[in-house]
């Protein structure tokens, strides 16, 4: 068996090392699987919106943020990509699902229509969020024209948050 040569900056790490990243490693495929958040700290910034990260002081990896960050602040983040062999570790800020900001599942607000879709649903602005309404949940919108709602308002329940789409039902139109 052939040995690769070490680089000049690699020490090579002994056996408690090795298992202790081993762990490590298992838990991002833990928290990947099972779609979990992990607590990182910021390590240094790399240029506008990704920042280096590190792991439980062992695995290095980048994190995209819209956010500012301080070097040495902890964050909570969603593993988007985690591959031992290429020791590729990618995450993003984590958001609490079924939550972007004051959107919650149940609730109801006042929305301007935007537009008709394609599929038959609606584009509803809601404070200034850009929201799907599907063709099976515009109720009594049906009975009005497109004319006539682009200059009223609807309320809207909100029935799922997906990422960041939003997904609604009409309740009542306000021509």
């Amino acid at each position: 068996m052939r040995r690769l040569p070490l680089l000049i900056y690699e020490k090579p790490l002994n056996p408690e090392e090795v298992i202790k990243r081993a762990e490590v490693w298992e838990k991002i495929f833990k928290a990947k699987d099972n779609g979990e958040p992990v607590e990182v700290v910021i390590n240094r910034h790399v240029r506008d919106d990704i920042y280096e990260i590190l792991f439980e002081d062992t695995v290095k990896g980048l994190l995209k943020s819209p956010k500012k960050h301080e070097i040495g602040e902890r964050v909570k983040v969603k593993v988007v990509l985690a591959d031992y062999t290429t020791k590729k570790f990618r995450t993003k800020l984590y958001v609490p699902e079924g939550k972007i900001g004051k959107f919650e599942p149940g609730k109801v607000f006042i929305g301007k229509v935007l537009k008709v879709l394609p599929d038959g649903g609606l584009m509803v602005n809601i404070q200034g969020k850009k929201c799907y309404v599907p063709r099976n949940r515009i109720g009594p919108a049906i009975k009005y024209p497109i004319k006539d709602l682009k200059k009223g308002t609807v309320e809207c329940l909100i029935l799922r948050v997906d990422g960041k789409k939003v997904i609604c039902e009409i309740l009542k139109v306000r021509p």
